[in-house]
Protein backbone atom coordinates (compact mmCIF):
# COMPACT_ATOMS: atom_id res chain seq x y z
CA UNK A 1 0.00 0.00 0.00
CA UNK A 2 1.12 3.57 -0.63
CA UNK A 3 1.94 5.74 2.38
CA UNK A 4 -1.03 7.86 3.44
CA UNK A 5 0.88 11.02 2.62
CA UNK A 6 0.95 10.10 -1.10
CA UNK A 7 -1.78 10.70 -3.67
CA UNK A 8 -1.99 8.72 -6.91
CA UNK A 9 -2.95 11.22 -9.62
CA UNK A 10 -3.65 10.54 -13.24
CA UNK A 11 -0.67 11.34 -15.47
CA UNK A 12 -0.45 14.90 -16.68
CA UNK A 13 -2.06 16.72 -13.77
CA UNK A 14 1.28 17.98 -12.59
CA UNK A 15 3.09 18.71 -9.37
CA UNK A 16 1.19 21.94 -8.75
CA UNK A 17 -2.12 20.10 -8.39
CA UNK A 18 -0.47 17.55 -6.11
CA UNK A 19 0.96 20.32 -3.93
CA UNK A 20 -2.38 22.10 -3.72
CA UNK A 21 -4.12 18.86 -2.80
CA UNK A 22 -1.66 18.09 -0.02
CA UNK A 23 -1.95 21.63 1.33
CA UNK A 24 -5.76 21.38 1.42
CA UNK A 25 -6.27 17.77 2.48
CA UNK A 26 -3.11 16.74 4.28
CA UNK A 27 -2.68 13.00 4.66
CA UNK A 28 -5.80 11.84 2.84
CA UNK A 29 -4.86 9.49 0.00
CA UNK A 30 -7.38 8.35 -2.58
CA UNK A 31 -6.39 5.17 -4.41
CA UNK A 32 -6.44 6.37 -8.02
CA UNK A 33 -5.32 3.98 -10.76
CA UNK A 34 -4.54 4.29 -14.46
CA UNK A 35 -5.69 0.90 -15.81
CA UNK A 36 -8.13 -1.93 -15.15
CA UNK A 37 -5.28 -4.33 -14.38
CA UNK A 38 -3.91 -1.90 -11.80
CA UNK A 39 -7.38 -1.43 -10.32
CA UNK A 40 -7.89 -5.18 -9.86
CA UNK A 41 -4.46 -5.62 -8.31
CA UNK A 42 -4.88 -2.76 -5.84
CA UNK A 43 -8.41 -3.90 -5.00
CA UNK A 44 -7.20 -7.42 -4.23
CA UNK A 45 -4.37 -6.22 -1.98
CA UNK A 46 -6.32 -3.49 -0.20
CA UNK A 47 -9.63 -5.30 0.18
CA UNK A 48 -11.44 -2.25 -1.25
CA UNK A 49 -13.92 -2.58 -4.14
CA UNK A 50 -13.23 -0.92 -7.48
CA UNK A 51 -15.19 2.25 -8.15
CA UNK A 52 -15.32 2.95 -11.89
CA UNK A 53 -16.12 6.50 -12.93
CA UNK A 54 -16.67 6.38 -16.69
CA UNK A 55 -16.34 9.74 -18.39
CA UNK A 56 -15.75 11.59 -21.63
CA UNK A 57 -13.49 14.61 -21.91
CA UNK A 58 -16.27 16.67 -23.52
CA UNK A 59 -18.85 15.92 -20.79
CA UNK A 60 -19.75 18.91 -18.61
CA UNK A 61 -21.09 16.81 -15.71
CA UNK A 62 -18.01 14.58 -15.88
CA UNK A 63 -15.84 17.66 -15.39
CA UNK A 64 -17.95 18.72 -12.39
CA UNK A 65 -17.60 15.27 -10.87
CA UNK A 66 -13.83 15.31 -11.34
CA UNK A 67 -13.58 18.71 -9.65
CA UNK A 68 -15.52 17.40 -6.66
CA UNK A 69 -13.18 14.39 -6.43
CA UNK A 70 -10.20 16.75 -6.33
CA UNK A 71 -11.50 19.63 -4.23
CA UNK A 72 -14.38 18.48 -1.98
CA UNK A 73 -12.98 17.09 1.27
CA UNK A 74 -16.14 15.04 1.92
CA UNK A 75 -15.95 13.40 -1.52
CA UNK A 76 -12.26 12.69 -0.96
CA UNK A 77 -13.09 10.98 2.34
CA UNK A 78 -15.79 8.88 0.64
CA UNK A 79 -13.36 7.79 -2.08
CA UNK A 80 -10.92 6.52 0.56
CA UNK A 81 -13.19 3.48 0.84
CA UNK A 82 -12.63 2.37 -2.76
CA UNK A 83 -10.09 1.99 -5.53
CA UNK A 84 -11.09 4.88 -7.79
CA UNK A 85 -10.65 4.26 -11.53
CA UNK A 86 -11.42 7.44 -13.48
CA UNK A 87 -11.90 5.76 -16.86
CA UNK A 88 -12.01 7.64 -20.17
CA UNK A 89 -14.33 5.67 -22.48
CA UNK A 90 -12.51 7.01 -25.54
CA UNK A 91 -8.99 5.97 -24.52
CA UNK A 92 -7.01 2.89 -23.47
CA UNK A 93 -8.92 0.01 -21.94
CA UNK A 94 -11.84 2.38 -21.35
CA UNK A 95 -13.12 1.62 -24.87
CA UNK A 96 -13.40 -2.12 -24.18
CA UNK A 97 -14.65 -1.64 -20.63
CA UNK A 98 -17.44 0.69 -21.77
CA UNK A 99 -18.76 -2.10 -23.98
CA UNK A 100 -18.18 -4.82 -21.37
CA UNK A 101 -20.21 -2.97 -18.73
CA UNK A 102 -22.94 -1.53 -21.01
CA UNK A 103 -21.91 2.02 -20.18
CA UNK A 104 -24.09 3.56 -22.91
CA UNK A 105 -24.05 7.17 -24.08
CA UNK A 106 -24.95 9.21 -20.99
CA UNK A 107 -22.14 10.24 -18.65
CA UNK A 108 -20.72 10.01 -16.08
CA UNK A 109 -21.50 6.40 -15.21
CA UNK A 110 -20.49 5.12 -11.77
CA UNK A 111 -20.03 1.39 -11.25
CA UNK A 112 -18.94 -0.51 -8.15
CA UNK A 113 -17.25 -3.88 -8.69
CA UNK A 114 -15.29 -6.47 -6.74
CA UNK A 115 -11.58 -7.14 -7.21
CA UNK A 116 -12.23 -9.41 -10.21
CA UNK A 117 -14.37 -6.79 -11.91
CA UNK A 118 -17.72 -8.43 -11.16
CA UNK A 119 -20.30 -5.60 -10.97
CA UNK A 120 -22.04 -4.86 -7.70
CA UNK A 121 -24.06 -1.71 -8.34
CA UNK A 122 -24.20 1.27 -10.70
CA UNK A 123 -25.87 4.59 -11.41
CA UNK A 124 -25.70 7.24 -14.12
CA UNK A 125 -25.35 11.00 -13.84
CA UNK A 126 -23.77 13.50 -11.46
CA UNK A 127 -25.74 16.17 -9.64
CA UNK A 128 -23.65 17.05 -6.58
CA UNK A 129 -20.91 15.83 -4.30
CA UNK A 130 -23.47 15.11 -1.59
CA UNK A 131 -25.45 12.89 -3.96
CA UNK A 132 -22.28 11.05 -4.95
CA UNK A 133 -21.40 10.43 -1.30
CA UNK A 134 -24.92 9.20 -0.48
CA UNK A 135 -25.05 6.84 -3.47
CA UNK A 136 -21.61 5.42 -2.80
CA UNK A 137 -22.22 4.99 0.93
CA UNK A 138 -25.50 3.17 0.24
CA UNK A 139 -23.95 0.83 -2.32
CA UNK A 140 -20.99 0.00 -0.05
CA UNK A 141 -23.33 -1.40 2.62
CA UNK A 142 -23.93 -4.55 0.56
CA UNK A 143 -21.17 -5.80 -1.72
CA UNK A 144 -23.13 -8.73 -3.13
CA UNK A 145 -22.34 -8.99 -6.84
CA UNK A 146 -24.93 -8.90 -9.59
CA UNK A 147 -24.08 -12.50 -10.49
CA UNK A 148 -24.69 -13.61 -6.90
CA UNK A 149 -28.04 -11.81 -6.79
CA UNK A 150 -29.07 -13.41 -10.09
CA UNK A 151 -28.27 -16.85 -8.72
CA UNK A 152 -30.23 -16.21 -5.53
CA UNK A 153 -33.22 -14.83 -7.42
CA UNK A 154 -33.30 -17.83 -9.76
CA UNK A 155 -33.49 -20.07 -6.67
CA UNK A 156 -36.44 -18.18 -5.19
CA UNK A 157 -34.83 -14.98 -4.11
CA UNK A 158 -35.59 -11.99 -1.95
CA UNK A 159 -37.39 -8.77 -2.74
CA UNK A 160 -34.21 -6.73 -2.23
CA UNK A 161 -32.39 -8.79 -4.87
CA UNK A 162 -35.21 -8.35 -7.39
CA UNK A 163 -35.38 -4.58 -6.89
CA UNK A 164 -31.60 -4.18 -6.98
CA UNK A 165 -31.38 -6.13 -10.23
CA UNK A 166 -34.30 -4.21 -11.75
CA UNK A 167 -32.54 -0.91 -11.09
CA UNK A 168 -29.18 -2.20 -12.30
CA UNK A 169 -30.62 -3.58 -15.55
CA UNK A 170 -32.55 -0.36 -16.21
CA UNK A 171 -29.44 1.76 -15.74
CA UNK A 172 -27.54 -0.56 -18.11
CA UNK A 173 -30.40 -0.15 -20.68
CA UNK A 174 -31.20 -3.87 -20.37
CA UNK A 175 -34.87 -2.99 -20.19
CA UNK A 176 -36.44 -6.38 -20.84
CA UNK A 177 -34.41 -7.83 -17.97
CA UNK A 178 -35.50 -4.94 -15.78
CA UNK A 179 -39.15 -5.76 -16.57
CA UNK A 180 -38.59 -9.39 -15.59
CA UNK A 181 -36.93 -8.37 -12.31
CA UNK A 182 -39.78 -5.98 -11.43
CA UNK A 183 -42.29 -8.73 -12.23
CA UNK A 184 -40.40 -11.01 -9.84
CA UNK A 185 -40.49 -8.24 -7.22
CA UNK A 186 -44.27 -7.99 -7.66
CA UNK A 187 -44.58 -11.74 -7.26
CA UNK A 188 -42.53 -11.65 -4.06
CA UNK A 189 -44.33 -8.72 -2.46
CA UNK A 190 -47.85 -9.70 -3.51
CA UNK A 191 -50.65 -7.40 -2.36
CA UNK A 192 -48.33 -5.58 0.06
CA UNK A 193 -46.89 -3.45 -2.74
CA UNK A 194 -47.34 -2.38 -6.33
CA UNK A 195 -44.68 -2.20 -9.04
CA UNK A 196 -47.10 -1.95 -11.94
CA UNK A 197 -45.91 1.54 -12.93
CA UNK A 198 -42.25 0.46 -12.86
CA UNK A 199 -43.14 -2.60 -14.93
CA UNK A 200 -44.93 -0.41 -17.47
CA UNK A 201 -42.17 2.22 -17.61
CA UNK A 202 -39.45 -0.33 -18.33
CA UNK A 203 -41.79 -2.14 -20.73
CA UNK A 204 -42.14 1.14 -22.66
CA UNK A 205 -38.34 1.47 -22.80
CA UNK A 206 -38.04 -2.16 -23.90
CA UNK A 207 -40.72 -1.81 -26.59
CA UNK A 208 -39.16 1.42 -27.90
CA UNK A 209 -35.85 -0.41 -28.29
CA UNK A 210 -37.42 -3.49 -29.93
CA UNK A 211 -36.73 -5.73 -26.93
CA UNK A 212 -40.34 -6.78 -26.37
CA UNK A 213 -43.47 -6.65 -28.57
CA UNK A 214 -45.75 -3.62 -28.42
CA UNK A 215 -48.61 -5.82 -27.17
CA UNK A 216 -46.66 -6.68 -24.03
CA UNK A 217 -46.22 -2.99 -23.23
CA UNK A 218 -49.93 -2.45 -23.86
CA UNK A 219 -50.82 -5.13 -21.30
CA UNK A 220 -48.50 -3.49 -18.76
CA UNK A 221 -50.24 -0.15 -19.38
CA UNK A 222 -53.64 -1.72 -18.66
CA UNK A 223 -52.44 -3.05 -15.31
CA UNK A 224 -50.85 0.25 -14.25
CA UNK A 225 -53.91 2.31 -15.22
CA UNK A 226 -56.22 -0.06 -13.34
CA UNK A 227 -54.17 0.06 -10.15
CA UNK A 228 -55.46 2.20 -7.30
CA UNK A 229 -51.89 2.42 -5.99
CA UNK A 230 -50.51 4.25 -9.04
CA UNK A 231 -50.88 8.00 -8.57
CA UNK A 232 -52.50 10.33 -11.09
CA UNK A 233 -49.28 11.90 -12.39
CA UNK A 234 -47.81 8.47 -13.12
CA UNK A 235 -51.03 7.49 -14.90
CA UNK A 236 -50.61 10.60 -17.04
CA UNK A 237 -47.12 9.36 -17.89
CA UNK A 238 -48.50 5.95 -18.83
CA UNK A 239 -50.84 7.52 -21.39
CA UNK A 240 -48.14 9.87 -22.73
CA UNK A 241 -45.51 7.15 -23.13
CA UNK A 242 -48.00 4.75 -24.65
CA UNK A 243 -48.96 7.34 -27.26
CA UNK A 244 -45.32 8.07 -28.04
CA UNK A 245 -44.43 4.41 -28.58
CA UNK A 246 -47.62 3.88 -30.60
CA UNK A 247 -46.59 6.72 -32.93
CA UNK A 248 -43.20 5.14 -33.47
CA UNK A 249 -44.72 1.80 -34.47
CA UNK A 250 -47.70 3.35 -36.28
CA UNK A 251 -50.22 1.62 -34.02
CA UNK A 252 -52.14 4.73 -32.98
CA UNK A 253 -55.43 2.97 -33.74
CA UNK A 254 -55.28 1.47 -30.22
CA UNK A 255 -55.05 4.84 -28.45
CA UNK A 256 -58.68 5.94 -28.20
CA UNK A 257 -59.54 4.36 -24.82
CA UNK A 258 -56.22 5.43 -23.31
CA UNK A 259 -56.56 9.05 -24.40
CA UNK A 260 -60.10 9.09 -23.00
CA UNK A 261 -58.70 7.78 -19.73
CA UNK A 262 -56.12 10.58 -19.69
CA UNK A 263 -58.79 13.20 -20.39
CA UNK A 264 -60.96 11.81 -17.58
CA UNK A 265 -58.02 11.81 -15.15
CA UNK A 266 -57.21 15.43 -16.00
CA UNK A 267 -60.78 16.47 -15.22
CA UNK A 268 -61.24 20.23 -15.54
CA UNK A 269 -57.47 20.82 -15.52
CA UNK A 270 -57.42 23.53 -12.87
CA UNK A 271 -53.67 23.71 -12.18
CA UNK A 272 -51.23 24.63 -15.01
CA UNK A 273 -49.62 21.19 -15.25
CA UNK A 274 -52.95 19.37 -15.42
CA UNK A 275 -54.28 21.88 -17.98
CA UNK A 276 -51.27 21.11 -20.16
CA UNK A 277 -51.91 17.36 -19.85
CA UNK A 278 -55.57 17.84 -20.72
CA UNK A 279 -54.75 19.89 -23.82
CA UNK A 280 -52.21 17.30 -24.98
CA UNK A 281 -54.62 14.39 -24.57
CA UNK A 282 -57.43 16.26 -26.32
CA UNK A 283 -55.11 17.27 -29.16
CA UNK A 284 -53.93 13.68 -29.58
CA UNK A 285 -57.54 12.49 -29.58
CA UNK A 286 -58.32 14.94 -32.38
CA UNK A 287 -55.27 13.76 -34.30
CA UNK A 288 -55.15 10.00 -33.71
CA UNK A 289 -58.84 9.20 -33.19
CA UNK A 290 -60.67 11.83 -35.26
CA UNK A 291 -57.93 12.33 -37.86
CA UNK A 292 -58.33 16.13 -37.66
CA UNK A 293 -54.87 17.70 -37.87
CA UNK A 294 -56.06 21.31 -37.86
CA UNK A 295 -58.20 20.73 -34.78
CA UNK A 296 -55.28 19.00 -33.01
CA UNK A 297 -52.95 21.94 -33.66
CA UNK A 298 -55.60 24.44 -32.52
CA UNK A 299 -56.20 22.55 -29.26
CA UNK A 300 -52.46 22.38 -28.60
CA UNK A 301 -52.11 26.15 -29.08
CA UNK A 302 -55.14 26.88 -26.91
CA UNK A 303 -53.46 24.98 -24.10
CA UNK A 304 -50.80 27.70 -23.86
CA UNK A 305 -51.18 31.08 -22.15
CA UNK A 306 -51.49 34.21 -24.29
CA UNK A 307 -48.22 35.33 -25.85
CA UNK A 308 -46.70 31.87 -25.74
CA UNK A 309 -45.12 32.30 -29.18
CA UNK A 310 -42.76 34.91 -27.76
CA UNK A 311 -41.35 32.47 -25.23
CA UNK A 312 -38.47 30.40 -26.64
CA UNK A 313 -39.16 27.43 -24.38
CA UNK A 314 -42.81 27.19 -25.44
CA UNK A 315 -42.23 27.89 -29.12
CA UNK A 316 -39.49 25.24 -29.18
CA UNK A 317 -41.78 22.84 -27.31
CA UNK A 318 -44.53 23.41 -29.85
CA UNK A 319 -42.09 22.74 -32.71
CA UNK A 320 -41.01 19.48 -31.08
CA UNK A 321 -44.63 18.48 -30.51
CA UNK A 322 -45.35 18.91 -34.22
CA UNK A 323 -42.22 17.02 -35.26
CA UNK A 324 -43.00 14.06 -32.99
CA UNK A 325 -46.39 13.77 -34.69
CA UNK A 326 -45.05 14.62 -38.18
CA UNK A 327 -47.66 17.32 -38.70
CA UNK A 328 -47.70 21.09 -39.30
CA UNK A 329 -43.98 21.08 -40.12
CA UNK A 330 -43.77 24.50 -41.89
CA UNK A 331 -45.15 26.22 -38.79
CA UNK A 332 -42.95 24.07 -36.57
CA UNK A 333 -39.99 25.31 -38.59
CA UNK A 334 -41.07 28.92 -38.05
CA UNK A 335 -41.37 28.55 -34.28
CA UNK A 336 -38.13 26.61 -34.00
CA UNK A 337 -36.24 29.34 -35.88
CA UNK A 338 -37.91 31.90 -33.64
CA UNK A 339 -36.71 30.07 -30.52
CA UNK A 340 -33.18 29.71 -31.90
CA UNK A 341 -32.90 33.42 -32.65
CA UNK A 342 -33.94 34.31 -29.09
CA UNK A 343 -31.53 31.97 -27.27
CA UNK A 344 -27.91 32.92 -26.59
CA UNK A 345 -26.75 30.00 -24.43
CA UNK A 346 -24.57 28.02 -26.82
CA UNK A 347 -25.64 24.51 -25.86
CA UNK A 348 -29.32 25.42 -25.84
CA UNK A 349 -28.94 27.12 -29.22
CA UNK A 350 -27.22 24.00 -30.56
CA UNK A 351 -30.07 21.82 -29.32
CA UNK A 352 -32.67 24.04 -30.99
CA UNK A 353 -30.84 24.17 -34.32
CA UNK A 354 -30.30 20.41 -34.28
CA UNK A 355 -34.05 19.97 -33.85
CA UNK A 356 -34.60 22.52 -36.63
CA UNK A 357 -32.41 20.32 -38.82
CA UNK A 358 -34.71 17.36 -38.10
CA UNK A 359 -37.79 19.43 -38.99
CA UNK A 360 -36.18 20.59 -42.24
CA UNK A 361 -35.01 17.09 -43.16
CA UNK A 362 -38.54 15.77 -42.52
CA UNK A 363 -39.69 18.23 -45.21
CA UNK A 364 -36.94 17.15 -47.59
CA UNK A 365 -35.05 20.45 -47.18
CA UNK A 366 -31.62 18.88 -46.78
CA UNK A 367 -29.60 21.93 -47.81
CA UNK A 368 -31.30 24.01 -45.10
CA UNK A 369 -30.92 21.08 -42.67
CA UNK A 370 -27.17 21.12 -43.29
CA UNK A 371 -27.07 24.86 -42.56
CA UNK A 372 -28.97 24.32 -39.30
CA UNK A 373 -26.61 21.56 -38.18
CA UNK A 374 -23.58 23.70 -38.98
CA UNK A 375 -24.93 26.21 -36.45
CA UNK A 376 -25.51 23.39 -33.94
CA UNK A 377 -21.94 22.11 -34.39
CA UNK A 378 -20.53 25.63 -34.15
CA UNK A 379 -22.27 26.15 -30.80
CA UNK A 380 -21.54 22.69 -29.36
CA UNK A 381 -18.67 21.17 -31.36
CA UNK A 382 -17.99 18.29 -28.94
CA UNK A 383 -21.49 16.79 -29.30
CA UNK A 384 -21.05 13.69 -31.48
CA UNK A 385 -24.75 13.49 -32.33
CA UNK A 386 -24.66 16.80 -34.20
CA UNK A 387 -21.73 15.66 -36.35
CA UNK A 388 -23.59 12.42 -37.11
CA UNK A 389 -26.74 14.31 -38.13
CA UNK A 390 -24.71 16.72 -40.25
CA UNK A 391 -23.16 13.81 -42.14
CA UNK A 392 -26.58 12.20 -42.67
CA UNK A 393 -28.03 15.38 -44.15
CA UNK A 394 -24.96 15.96 -46.34
CA UNK A 395 -25.24 12.36 -47.61
CA UNK A 396 -28.95 12.82 -48.36
CA UNK A 397 -28.19 16.08 -50.14
CA UNK A 398 -25.54 14.40 -52.32
CA UNK A 399 -27.94 11.59 -53.27
CA UNK A 400 -30.55 14.11 -54.36
CA UNK A 401 -28.04 16.10 -56.41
Amino acid sequence: MLPLSMQIFKPGRGLLLLALFLICFGNLAVAEVASFAEAKQLSATSGKPIFFEYYRSDCEYCERSEREAQQNINVVRALLQVVHYHCNVKEGDGVELAEKYDVGHTYPVFLLADSSGEPIARWTGFSSGDRLITNLSTKLKDLTTIAERETRLAAGGKLNDALHLAGYYADATRYAESVAAYRKAQELIGSRGDYSYQIFYQSANAAWNDMIPFSEMLSAADVALASAKVNRMNKFKVVELLARVARKFETTDVLAPYLERGIKLAGEGKDPKTREKLANFMADRALHVDGDINRAVLIKKEGYDAGWGGRPDLSFGFARWCLERKINLPEAEKYCRQAGAAIFDEKSKAQIYAKLGEILAAQGKYSAAVDALLIAVENHPSRDLYHTQLKEYNDSLEVRQ
